[in-house]
């Protein structure tokens, strides 16, 4: 593509390939929101709640280490993956940011 006052055929197809292979690539990412109508009621359920030992584990402004807040939570009953997609969830809607490549976190509201 270029920049011009004409748009020519070839002009078209390409913006076309771009935006049919940008469109696909965003499908086919998982976005741990994104997927959250396809779970069952049940894991739906599950990740609230490790949402919410999340919230109440973690006051907003503070850092706490991941691998110390896992082991609080499986202690609890709550499943490290259930916790895991928690955190990811929220970190999506950037309620926490994560530090140190995922080794902490901090509640930002």
């Amino acid at each position: 593509m270029r920049l011009g006052s004409q748009v020519q055929a070839v002009d078209v197809y390409e913006a076309l390939r771009l935006f049919r292979t940008s469109t696909l690539a965003t499908a086919s990412t998982k976005s741990p929101v994104g997927d959250m109508h396809v779970l069952a009621e049940e894991q739906r359920v599950q990740i609230q709640n490790a949402e919410n030992f999340v919230k109440q584990r973690v006051p907003i402004g503070t850092d706490v280490s991941t691998v110390r807040l896992l082991e609080e939570g499986v202690s609890l009953g709550h499943s490290d993956s259930t916790l895991r997609r928690a955190i990811s969830i929220m970190n999506h809607r950037t309620e926490l940011a994560e530090f140190n490549r995922g080794q902490r976190f901090r509640r930002l509201r």
